[in-house]
């Protein structure tokens, strides 16, 4: 046993010698404390993002793979070949594959998610004043659901996708004598992938309403920004599936240069990253506020009734050398911020901002560029 880990135990133990006789108060602090340092080392390591890299590669080659199968036995190679010789590979196929990889993002997401939100979870024990009905509650309603609601998002996540599909249908290009097949696998995998974005968008407003109220009891510490990190932390991990995922998504106008869809999914991309980021931590940011504004109420107060005995010439020798430090923590509180991000959370937020609007300009300047050789 390292000594930070004896330190730990014994701390842990004295505090559940501390409770009264017949009471679980100690047995409560220490077992918060156990699961808060356990969190707390519970760090996401370099090999967890390479797996779910891998996770998400092979399980959409798998789709891939399985289709393309389908297609070669069920109607051979010629049905993955355009008519058309500009386009080369079929562009259903290819619209279909870009299907496939959006159904295994929303899949690595929830699988990343399982694994994290277990994690701030623990983090938070430790910050958050509550007993410990209150964070059973919570845990239930974060981890604890019933398969009638998860039948449910998925029935409206499945409706949601057919009715994309029958409007795909009407306004989308269709390219002549294309095997109908190609259509079939395109209604399923819409299918699939609307019921998993009805799952994750449930998983993810629950999420974010226990955060928001598990923020409003945190205890807040305005000169500690990281140990508010998970709420941040929360909400990046939201609104870098909105971006990226819409990264994916925006190759599936490529074929029919669709800028009004581009436009629009921008618009609501945007819309939903924001919100997305911010609302988790929402709770905590009031608590902030408060705690801000309670403090330069008190420092500034201070500072008036120093500036006052300054008149009294008994007491201005002591009176001068307070005011340097009174002053100099008015400024430092007045730039503490009221929302938990630092500056990498900041810099990783406007990295996400700029992989949408970088892969929908790519895109468009590499299909302007196909045109212009072609023709």
């Amino acid at each position: 046993m390292t000594l930070g880990e004896k330190t730990r135990k014994d701390r842990s133990q004295r505090s559940a010698s501390r409770a009264p006789a017949g009471t679980l108060a100690g047995v409560s602090e220490a077992r918060i404390a156990g699961e808060s340092d356990h969190a707390a080392r519970a760090k996401p390591s370099a090999s967890s993002r390479v797996g779910s890299i891998g996770f998400f590669v092979a399980l959409w080659a798998v789709l891939v793979a399985a289709y393309a199968l389908c297609v070669i036995g069920l109607a051979g190679r010629d049905a993955l070949s355009a008519v058309d010789p500009r386009f080369g590979i079929l562009p259903t196929f290819r619209f279909n594959t870009i299907y496939a990889a959006l159904i295994a993002f929303i899949a690595t997401a929830l699988r990343i998610e399982h694994r994290a939100i277990p994690r701030d979870f623990g983090t938070l024990r430790g910050l958050v004043a509550a007993d410990d009905a209150e964070w059973e509650r919570w845990r239930a309603q974060l981890f604890d659901t019933s398969r009638s609601s998860l039948a449910a998002w998925i029935a409206i996540g499945v409706a949601l996708g057919q009715v994309v599909n029958l409007l795909g249908w009407k306004i989308g290009t269709r390219f002549p004598e294309t095997w109908p097949g190609h259509y079939v696998f395109m209604n399923g995998f819409a299918t699939i992938l609307f019921a998993l974005m009805a799952v994750l968008g449930a998983f993810s407003l629950r999420r974010s309403r226990v955060f928001l109220e598990m923020g409003r009891r945190a205890r807040v510490h305005l000169l500690a920004p990281e140990e508010h990190a998970p709420f941040a932390r929360t909400g990046l991990r939201a609104s870098a599936y909105w971006f990226l995922g819409s990264s994916i998504a925006s190759l599936l106008t490529l074929d029919e240069g669709a800028w009004e869809i581009v436009v629009a999914v921008i618009a609501v991309t945007l819309a939903l990253g924001f919100v997305s980021l911010l609302l988790p931590s929402r709770g905590v940011h009031e608590r902030l506020r408060a705690a801000k504004l309670e403090e330069l109420a008190r420092v500034r107060a201070e500072i008036e009734r120093a500036r006052a005995a300054l008149i009294d010439t008994r007491d201005a020798g002591a009176e001068i050398a307070r005011m340097p430090a009174l002053l100099a923590w008015e400024a430092r509180v007045e730039r503490v911020s009221v929302w938990p991000f630092d500056a990498p959370t900041l810099v990783r937020f406007a990295l996400f901002l700029l992989v949408p609007l970088g892969s929908w300009l790519g895109g468009a300047l590499v299909e302007r560029a196909v045109d212009s050789v072609l023709r």
